[in-house]
């Protein structure tokens, strides 16, 4: 019987106790899980590393849950919030991203975070063969219109107008990643 890989999750929330209870929960329960105490710092590494899963605290004071969220949803993470109120619950459920409010259940996180790498997982694959499908119709379209003089001579529109989608998702995602990062954010220590 085939395993699935281990699933890799970062913490992100600006209390250390905290993301050290909530990594080794996730560690007992067989993921590979780190935590960073800096919104910062968890939105550069949402960016530069690959992540089935994000458990993000929902209010920080140089940017929001919900902003790290986005960003972590752009790079196909899966994304579980941490609410420490009814206001920042609230505030949250607005972006539809599922969250947990605090005091948290450490059975209900384990529980909740399978369940959303699960469906991440097999959301990723139905977009991998979607893609794999546009690929064939693109690379069959191209291929009739090669033999056919009339096409009007462009044999690519349809390459290219993907290509315009991904570098427009690109910009979007490159938008809101450059306003976070920006060299006017926070530092943290």
């Amino acid at each position: 019987m085939k395993r699935s890989p281990v699933a890799k999750i970062l913490v992100i929330d600006n209390d250390p106790m905290v993301c050290g209870i909530i990594t080794n929960c996730l560690l007992d329960g067989g993921s590979e899980a780190e935590w960073v105490a800096c919104a910062r710092l968890g939105a550069q590494m949402l960016v530069r590393d690959r992540f089935d899963l994000a458990v993000i605290n929902g209010a920080f004071a140089e940017v929001s849950g919900a902003a790290l969220a986005e960003i972590a949803a752009n790079e196909n993470t899966a994304v579980l919030l941490l609410c420490g109120d009814a206001d920042t619950g609230n505030n949250v459920r607005r972006f539809g991203f599922p969250y947990l409010e605090r005091p948290i259940s450490l059975e209900r996180l384990s529980s909740d975070a399978t369940e959303l790498i699960a469906r991440s997982r097999e959301n990723i694959g139905r977009v991998k063969t979607a893609a794999a499908r546009m690929r064939a119709n693109t690379d069959a379209l191209e291929a009739a219109s090669a033999w056919r003089p009339s096409a009007g001579g462009n044999s690519n529109s349809a390459g290219r107008h993907s290509v315009g989608i991904e570098a427009s998702r690109g910009f979007e995602r490159n938008l809101v990643c450059n306003t976070i990062l920006s060299e006017s954010s926070p530092q943290c220590t």
